[in-house]
């Protein structure tokens, strides 16, 4: 029987950071395994001792000689991850990717709406951004305050076992960024990987009538049929065949367009008004420096 093989590395997000970017340019690197899909999220889960075997059957065809990681976007602000990666894998190296706040909020406000806010029943109504950051607050708002959950992670890891990666890097210098996360993970850093397009573009729905189908078949499905084949099949297998299946792509080519507006002024000035330190105590707990961050905070709550 072969080693079991756990992590080298966990990838812990944010959400709408690039993650996807980063974990498909890791997938391609040859020094690096990662499981087949993203969003493993086995240290979140309650029943994750049960699990542990889904768990390592991730990691199962690596090589002796690559690194193992996986990428969960829930791990940065998920209590229980903290604790059971210090106990499973305590050397393991930690990535997390960040991104101005206002822009992760309004990013993840439209992918909440496509997935009706996480809701049971239909939200049949059209909620503005104003209206979600008071209705589902913790949702929304609970991602972007980084230092949060930078602050438990540091507690149990070390700051030199935790390397950041700016959207912002992403998008104007993906090489460089790669090169520099190669290097951290102890890789060759001049492999020859892309992540393909430097961000998944966002989409909006098409209409309010499409809005308005696709979240009474987003509960439908998510409280009723998907509900259904997790308690059947095991979390991993109804995954899985949901990702099979396309069930995102389909909606998207049916009820959503590419690309949303822009925010408003006054939209990012709500934003920022929830989350007008958090530049200051990711700096303070990174050690590195967010002017952009805080440069724009100051032009809109001046």
């Amino acid at each position: 029987m072969s080693e079991q093989r756990l992590p080298d590395f966990l990838g812990i997000g944010a959400p709408k950071c690039a993650t996807t970017w980063l974990f498909e340019a890791l997938r391609q690197h040859p020094g690096v395994f990662m499981p087949a899909r993203k969003e493993v999220n086995y240290l979140h889960y309650g029943d994750a001792k049960e699990r542990f075997g889904e768990y390592v059957a991730h990691f199962v065809a690596a090589r002796p000689d690559q690194l193992v990681g996986e990428f969960s976007t829930r791990y940065l602000q998920s209590v229980p991850s903290v604790a059971r990666a210090k106990e499973l894998i305590p050397d393991a190296k930690l990535i997390v990717s960040l991104r101005n706040p206002a822009d992760q909020v309004w990013s993840h406000y439209w992918h909440f709406r496509r997935q009706n806010f996480h809701q049971t029943k239909p939200v049949e109504r059209d909620v503005s951004l104003s209206d979600a950051l008071v209705e589902f607050s913790d949702i929304l708002l609970g991602s972007a305050k980084y230092s949060t959950g930078l602050q438990r992670w540091l507690s149990a890891y070390p700051i030199d076992r935790v390397h950041c990666v700016r959207f912002e890097d992403v998008a104007t210098k993906p090489t460089k960024t790669l090169r520099e996360l190669f290097a951290f993970l102890g890789v060759d850093a001049g492999s020859a990987v892309s992540g393909g397009q430097v961000a998944r573009k966002g989409t909006s729905p098409k209409s309010d009538s499409h809005e308005k189908i696709q979240r009474r078949l987003y509960a439908l499905l998510a409280h009723g049929p998907y509900r259904w084949l997790k308690s059947t099949l095991g979390v991993e297998r109804a995954e899985t065949l949901k990702e099979r299946l396309k069930v995102r792509h389909l909606f998207e080519w049916v009820f959503a367009r590419r690309g949303y507006r822009e925010m408003t002024l006054q939209e990012r000035r709500l934003v920022w008004g929830a989350l007008a330190d958090e530049p200051e105590l990711v700096e303070s707990l990174l050690g590195m420096e967010f002017p952009d961050w805080r440069r724009d905070r100051d032009q809109v709550l001046r």
